[in-house]
């Protein structure tokens, strides 16, 4: 895959995730493992989302134009 892969540790409790998901917020900020802060758009978050929110290690696929390919939940 051209690109790149980013992993990712996401936490946002369901109550957090409204603000998103009311559209009040759009963007999501991440630190990647390697230190990298990491911009996503909301919505590519809510086929994680469970009544718990989202929480875990995430591997995030990018293109070679920085573009967002895919989110993958790791274990």
């Amino acid at each position: 895959m051209a690109g790149q892969s980013i992993r990712l540790r996401l936490s946002i409790p369901a109550h957090r995730y409204l603000a998103y998901y009311r559209g009040d917020a759009d963007t999501v900020v991440a630190r990647a493992s390697d230190g990298r802060v990491i911009h996503l758009p909301a919505e590519v978050l809510r086929p994680l989302l469970t009544h718990r929110g989202i929480d875990g290690e995430f591997l995030l696929h990018i293109d070679d134009d920085d573009k967002f390919v895919s989110l993958t939940p790791l274990g």
